[in-house]
């Protein structure tokens, strides 16, 4: 009969269903995403990556860029922003490619972020299933990690660097794993260049990988010539180390490991000359600008310390601090956020996270032991360390780049898992569904919990009565020169996410923007003002119904 063996493949799936059901809660609970709702990051970087991809055409050389200005000459100025690899902001365009309407556009590009994160949580199941062969551990492990909240607040979040980068961090991750075990080495080639188009912390990943399976080789090759040498006496420590160097280079430059390093570095030098070469010949038509002048080459050196951002100019560096602050998000990242909103209101909880971090790092350690892919682990565990020490200058002021730390409390849960079945000699593995379905509650709570937070009815309904106004000034201006006067350039920022962003997003591919020049170019003159103020006694008021945001036709006007 056919009934035992569809209840036996039932059974096997179960995990993955389990996992799917929780992941659909995002989508589930996520309120109103037709609008940038939150203060702070997520929306800061939402509203300037979302603009930046709408912006790709080829009228620009697919350039990216957040807005663009006329100089005095009239020429044409873009505030680039090719930060990233362009992979990322091409799948945001085609997302949101098919709509015309702005919360159309959002709402596409967060059902993407959600997509992404989802198939993030798939992948990190599969490769943890292939490590502890235990589908409900890996289960667990993953539904753990993904419900904290990190990962709950900005799994929205639309942006190259956080639901697209962790997918390629995840993808390159689940290459590393199928290599290991099925030594399948041109899938790990052809998948780490896939991810590296979308993120550039995929190369921490491969970095962490190629630099601990080289040490691997040398010394597995080291002990057994040791073992088969007959060299004793005085002169016998003289020769290992010889040893030592002649295998180290031998298996540097014949290991196959060496051959993906250096495939990678090659590809990924070849999209950073692309990016700064599409912001060279666009930037370069205006001014005599350099190349370490270029916006991609002056983030790059910010970012890795070796020029002051300004975000330093106010704020500086200081080790222990940074440290600190590692630990206190690596310990936010290692429990689900229902249970780390309760312990937050526990009096003087704050202080013990380090500590619970600095727990949760020493199981890490000591479970690396016990299982089997020890070098795949560790990997696993110092991606995120590998990223956050050269990048230090940027994760310091940049919260979401705790998800980067996703590995921690994947393989967490794992060590403990296994620690508690060799103590108790119980074998947890065949028994843990319970626990699963616990994790799973977990994870629904607190993704019905995250849906909550910075939402309340009267900042949905200002931020719906935005989109209207700039819906009805887009029909209006229609490609025409828009101008911001400098004295609601700020107000106008802070109104819709806190930053600049939300404006250039709001105008983006309605024309050239002309924020707060002074004078005013008079060789390509602006037709339309904006203002956050109805001022119908000295310019003529072009949206009368409006409710937030005015636009008014200064030629009418003079």
């Amino acid at each position: 009969m056919s009934i035992p063996k569809f209840d036996f493949q039932l059974v096997r799936r179960l995990p993955l269903m389990y996992l799917l059901l929780g992941l659909s809660t995002t989508f589930l609970f996520g309120a109103d995403r037709k609008h940038f709702y939150r203060t702070g990051h997520h929306d800061w970087v939402s509203s300037e990556h979302l603009t930046n991809a709408v912006n790709l055409s080829p009228d620009h050389n697919f350039l990216g860029f957040t807005h663009q200005i006329y100089t005095t000459d009239s020429a044409s100025w873009y505030e680039a922003y090719n930060r990233f690899p362009p992979g990322g902001y091409a799948l945001i365009k085609i997302a949101t490619l098919p709509f015309e309407g702005l919360s159309e556009r959002i709402y596409a590009a967060r059902i993407l972020m959600l997509v992404l994160f989802s198939m993030t949580a798939v992948l990190a199941y599969w490769s943890l299933c292939r490590l502890t062969s235990s589908r409900w551990i890996s289960l667990t492990a993953t539904l753990v990690a993904f419900s904290s909240f990190p990962a709950m607040y900005y799994n929205d979040m639309i942006s190259n660097e956080v639901g697209i980068g962790l997918f390629a961090v995840m993808l390159s991750f689940h290459a590393m794993v199928i290599f290991e075990q099925e030594d399948r080495f041109r899938q790990l080639v052809v998948k780490s260049c896939i991810a590296l188009l979308f993120d550039w912390r995929v190369l921490a990943l491969l970095a962490a990988f190629i630099i601990l399976s080289l040490a691997r080789e040398i010394f597995r090759e080291w002990i057994q010539e040791s073992k088969r040498a007959k060299h004793t006496g005085s002169n016998f420590i003289f020769w290992k180390l010889k040893s030592l160097g002649r295998l180290s280079r031998r298996l540097v430059f014949n290991s196959r490991y060496m051959l993906l390093g250096g495939v990678v570095i090659l590809f990924g030098t070849g999209i950073f000359i692309y990016n700064i070469g599409q912001e060279y010949y666009s930037l370069s038509q205006t001014s005599d600008i350099a190349i370490g002048e270029l916006p991609s080459v002056t983030s790059a050196l910010a970012r890795t310390g070796l020029a002051t951002s300004a975000l330093e100019e106010t704020h500086s560096f200081v080790w222990i601090s940074f440290l600190k602050q590692q630990l206190d998000q690596i310990g936010e990242a290692s429990i689900p956020f229902a249970l780390y909103k309760v312990l937050l209101s526990v009096p003087n909880m704050g202080s013990w996270t380090s500590l619970y971090a600095a727990a949760v790092l020493g199981i890490c350690v000591a479970g690396v032991r016990l299982l089997r892919f020890k070098m795949l682990t560790v990997t696993l565990l110092c991606s995120g360390v590998f990223w956050a020490i050269p990048m230090r200058h940027s994760v310091t002021f940049h919260d979401y780049e705790t998800l980067f730390y996703i590995g921690i409390p994947l393989v967490f849960v794992v060590s403990a898992m296994v620690h508690i079945e060799k103590l108790t000699k119980y074998k947890l593995s065949d028994h843990v569904w319970p626990l699963a379905t616990v994790a799973l509650l977990g994870f629904v709570f607190s993704s019905f919990q995250m849906s909550l937070v910075g939402h309340n009815a009267e900042r949905i309904e200002y931020h719906e009565a935005v989109i209207d106004d700039f819906e009805v000034i887009r029909r209006i201006t229609d490609g025409e020169n828009v101008y911001v006067p400098i004295v609601d350039k700020y107000p106008l920022y802070i109104a819709f996410t806190g930053v600049r962003h939300g404006l250039d997003y709001y105008l983006s591919g309605s024309g050239i923007i002309l924020y707060d020049t002074e004078p005013i170019n008079r060789m390509r003159p602006p037709r339309f003002m904006i203002r956050l103020e109805r001022h119908e006694e000295n310019y003529n008021l072009l949206t009368p119904n409006n409710k937030q945001i005015f636009l008014y036709d200064l030629e009418a006007s003079q």
